[in-house]
């Protein structure tokens, strides 16, 4: 029972190591903080980038730059989860552990083990608990982190949208001219083009009376 024991705390010692450290998130924390950032400064200007995106290369590129938003969430996302899955497993693996010292110590009780053997029970048992509710913590954490990162991608899935309608619209446009801006309608433009056809008529009314 020593043995296991002494192989049980180094291991809750490595891990408790890791969850110190928490070398993932800590760093999950900056890289998303900083995409946030970047995300709501380029939306601020969003609609004055469409319209200055008048040509296919200027659309590649503020398709590129919001890919890249996108790309960088989602690694960010996906390592979030792996993290989720190793810290679950370890959970599991401790609440394993925890039903079977759980079950050495009523055998120890029945058994009318040395005081020294049954304490020595009682305290792996009490840091079996102390590492599960680390193990939660750091999990919970990883989980928020991650629900942020599918809220960024939720935010950046419209703008990536509008941005294959506008292509779409650019390259019809390319073979059908188009007056109006293609990512806006101007509403005075009817009134344009009637305006100009009367002034057409009206020379060509001219032309025929000379």
């Amino acid at each position: 029972m020593a043995s296991r024991s002494g192989a049980l705390e180094e291991r809750i010692k490595k891990l408790e190591a890791d969850l110190t450290k928490a070398t993932l998130e800590n760093r999950a924390q900056s890289d998303l903080e900083e995409v946030a950032t970047s995300i709501e400064e380029a939306l601020a200007g969003l609609d004055a980038a469409f319209e200055r995106t008048s040509l296919t290369s200027e659309l590649q590129s503020l398709s590129t730059r919001w890919n890249g938003y996108a790309e960088r969430v989602t690694d960010i996302e996906e390592a979030l989860g792996e993290r989720v899955g190793e810290l679950s497993a370890e959970l599991t693996a401790m609440q394993d552990a925890g039903e079977l010292w759980k079950r050495t110590e009523a055998n120890a009780r029945d058994a009318k083990a040395p005081q020294a053997v049954r304490s020595r029970i009682s305290e792996t048992r009490e840091l079996l608990r102390s590492t599960e509710a680390s193990i939660t913590q750091q999990r919970n954490a990883a989980l928020e982190l991650q629900s942020r990162a599918a809220k960024l991608l939720e935010s950046i899935a419209p703008v990536k949208e509008r941005i294959g309608k506008t292509s779409e619209a650019l390259a019809a446009g390319l073979l059908v001219r188009q007056d109006e801006p293609l990512w806006r309608a101007w509403p005075g433009w009817d009134q344009f083009a009637e305006d100009r056809r009367a002034v057409v008529d009206g020379i060509a009314h001219l032309i025929e009376e000379l």
